[in-house]
């Protein structure tokens, strides 16, 4: 297995598709910093610049790359990794195109299997996993696979160390009934500063209302769980601006806050269904709910803040539904 892991990556680095994790984010940043600091206006008198549409492609690829590094930073257990090889087609085709074939996506998912102590059957089924033992059964699974695809060893590795380490803490805790857990919690007004766009520059400075309320909404939720959905969602945002809308995000969509503003909202009227006609479900556990997210978020972004050519605004189902027609 070793052999043959060698002989890939000596194929793909002389096919010149080893790419750099950091390399990628630098290019986006620097691309990012440059939006950030020019003006509308100014970004459109670059069209003709060729070093500034050199930086624009080249964002706009690494950007779809770090969109799929993402998913594997982003995973929170060894079954989230296992779903992206065996489930997540966009994130497959990356893989194939980019570093290994079929055969080894299913022996990674194998690795990753024995990591959670479950059975590829689950996610290969039956026929394919005996096709898979077939295929490989003069070759010995390893560790050794996950070093095909950048940071996959290193995140698989720790979230096998975190399962083990919460395996021993569940049974500590079965023994010990009368402890009682410590609950992590963030303050509604310590999630003011995420819904105001302060990331990006604006100085909001009406924390009342609806802010208050979606803020405090949030706030009764395991913060863990709403930082991974947030960042799950704009990680998705950006991969479909890049790869099916191909328009430049803007300056609010650049910031956390639209993300944290929905989940707080949907969070809110989920909870207060008299005061909604939203179509409600659990932001946190509803992935229609998710998609119509970011679904809105992408009408927002192509009718430029959401303004119809007369002047009204579109309504909020309006624009996840134009958004629903670039997916």
């Amino acid at each position: 297995m070793k052999t043959l892991i060698v002989e890939i990556s000596r194929i793909r680095q002389m096919m010149g598709i080893i790419e750099s994790i950091e390399d990628d984010k630098k290019i986006s940043d620097e691309y990012m910093s440059y939006l950030r600091n020019r003006s509308i206006d100014d970004q459109l008198n670059q069209t003709n610049d060729n070093n500034y549409q050199e930086l624009r492609i080249k964002a706009s690829e690494a950007g779809g790359r770090l969109a799929q590094y993402e998913k594997i930073e982003n995973a929170t257990s060894l079954d989230e990794l296992i779903n992206l090889f065996s489930k997540d087609w966009e994130f497959k085709d990356y893989v194939r195109n980019n570093f290994c074939g079929d055969e080894e996506i299913d022996g990674i998912i194998e690795v990753l299997c024995i990591f959670s102590g479950g059975s590829n059957e689950e996610y290969l089924g039956k026929e394919r996993c005996n096709w898979h033992r077939s295929v490989f059964s003069n070759l010995t699974i390893d560790t050794n696979l996950l070093d095909l695809i950048p940071g996959l060893k290193e995140k698989a590795l720790k979230l096998k160390r975190i399962s083990s380490t919460n395996k021993i803490k569940s049974n500590f805790e079965t023994t010990r009934p009368n402890i009682e857990k410590n609950k992590q919690s963030i303050s509604a007004d310590q999630y003011i500063s995420k819904l105001n766009y302060s990331d990006v520059g604006y100085n909001n400075v009406d924390t009342g209302g609806s802010m208050r309320k979606y803020a405090e909404a949030i706030s009764k939720e395991d913060p863990n769980e709403v930082e991974s959905l947030v960042k799950s969602l704009i990680s998705r945002f950006k991969d479909l601006m890049t790869t099916k809308v191909n328009k430049e995000i803007s300056r609010a969509g650049m910031s956390e806050s639209w993300a944290y503003w929905d989940v707080g909202k949907q969070l809110y009227f989920y909870n207060n269904p008299e005061e909604s006609n939203y179509k409600l479900g659990n932001p946190l556990t509803d992935e229609s709910i998710q998609q119509t997210i970011i679904n809105r978020m992408i009408g927002w972004e192509v009718t430029n803040g959401g303004k119809k050519p007369n002047g009204d605004k579109y309504s909020s189902k309006e624009l996840a539904n134009i958004g629903e027609t670039y997916i």
